[in-house]
């Protein structure tokens, strides 16, 4: 976080928060989560004491991914721009990053909370693909229509790639945003000259640090959600 910038997890609403905080305890190694539907009937009775207000529970962890799902679609304006979206190539992964970064930047501040809580979750669903089934690949086809739209031109490949790299490349991108801009200047120039051993080894060092963090917690989940609903 910048100098004099709020508390970016003041930024999220309460209900939304609550829900990824289900989502941190039980969600990450859950292979329905964001996958499959949760209760409708249950889903129905929460939104409207969400919208009053009023204190409601989140019995499982596809409910709270759901109800974020369902806040995504319904905000005036998508989550990520469609306008100024930037051109991205697959083949130039170190480029692409510096792209994003200059994006996420002119973002508001709200946007930018938000983003950060919900990729850093799909960064560590990511991590354990072994359980969940799901890459970052997955989880941008199934998120990504949630976050940025066109009325015009509906969902193109160059959203799916934004999201994509935002989920995997997770640590480099948001760890740069609150770099300062001496280090962030450093990263560009490694990036636009093409240092591929420099800019790996700065991305390794960020992951293993989150991989770390990850490790360090307590056992998120104890048993798989067994749902049979629908896929989403």
């Amino acid at each position: 976080m910048k100098e004099n910038e709020p508390d970016e997890s003041l930024l999220i609403p309460q209900a939304i928060d609550q829900c990824f905080f289900v989502l941190d305890e039980e969600g990450v190694k859950d292979p329905f989560v964001f996958k499959r539907k949760g209760d409708g009937k249950i889903i129905n009775k929460i939104i409207p004491l969400i919208n009053l207000g009023k204190d409601f529970e989140i019995p499982n962890a596809l409910i709270a991914a759901d109800i974020i799902k369902i806040y995504l679609r319904n905000l005036p304006e998508p989550l990520l721009p469609y306008d100024s979206i930037p051109e991205l190539i697959e083949e130039t992964p170190e480029k692409n990053i510096v792209l994003i970064i200059q994006y996420i930047d002119k973002l508001p501040l709200y946007n930018k909370a938000l983003l950060n809580r919900l990729m850093k979750l799909c960064y560590r669903i990511s991590l354990n693909h072994d359980d969940t089934q799901m890459d970052s690949l997955t989880l941008a086809k199934i998120l990504a229509p949630n976050l940025c739209w066109s009325k015009d031109e509906g969902i193109t490949g160059n959203i799916y790639t934004l999201v994509e790299t935002l989920i995997a490349e997770y640590p480099s991108i948001f760890e740069m945003i609150d770099k300062t801009l001496e280090e962030r200047q450093t990263a560009i120039f490694v990036a636009n000259n093409n240092d591929e051993k420099e800019y790996f080894e700065v991305k390794e060092k960020l992951r293993q640090e989150l991989v770390n963090e990850e490790n360090g917690e307590p056992g998120l989940i104890n048993e798989k959600n067994e749902s049979t609903s629908e896929d989403v």
